[in-house]
């Protein structure tokens, strides 16, 4: 009887163990760690529609605190046009609402650009490439398509767009400065 008990502990404890060294997707789903907070419930139901319509999905990974879409079926950089099945897809939704979740998108690469940018300082040519080749490709595919579908909905975003984007990008840089501030701060002097 003894030996049974014994054996599930070890059981147990190995599993848990490789749980925590792998860092697998089950660690994540049972933990919660690894979750993104760059989505409201609202720009999620959005984005489920959206990438839905243009045969993507969307993730998020926890190594590189970044989230992505990617292409379902059809490679890395070569995409269908969905313009079709995104317009039925955003049919109901309001101008504004379109335009910030444009932006937000928008915000999103290039927040992947300049991290890659960062990478390549850095050296780290397994991120690099890996937000070069298979994230960036299909991000600004689908940030493309909603600005142009933004532009559609509302023709006076066109008279504000390069405004508005410069400001996004003037936040981003502030953003990552900070946040390399505070990660500096964080293991060099608070240590």
């Amino acid at each position: 009887m003894r030996g049974r008990v014994r054996m599930k502990i070890r059981c147990a404890m190995i599993i848990l163990f490789c749980m925590f060294q792998a860092r697998c997707a089950t660690y994540f789903h049972i933990f919660g760690a690894g979750r993104s907070t760059f989505y409201n419930d609202r720009e999620l139901a959005i984005l489920e529609k959206t990438v839905k319509a243009i045969d993507f999905g969307y993730g998020y990974d926890p190594d590189i605190d970044l989230n992505y879409v990617f292409s379902l079926y059809h490679g890395f950089s070569d995409f269908k046009p969905e313009d079709k099945e995104l317009t039925q897809a955003i049919d109901g939704m309001g101008p504004e609402t379109l335009i910030t979740y444009s932006e937000k998108i928008y915000w999103l690469t290039r927040v992947a650009v300049f991290k890659l940018e960062r990478y390549k300082e850095l050296g780290d040519w397994k991120n690099y490439t890996f937000v070069k080749k298979y994230l960036l490709p299909p991000l600004n595919f689908y940030s493309d398509l909603l600005e142009k579908q933004a532009l559609k909905k509302d023709k006076s975003y066109a008279d504000q767009i390069d405004k508005r984007k410069r400001e996004i990008d003037l936040k981003i840089q502030w953003e990552m400065r900070r946040r390399e501030f505070e990660r500096l701060w964080k293991y060099d002097y608070n240590s």
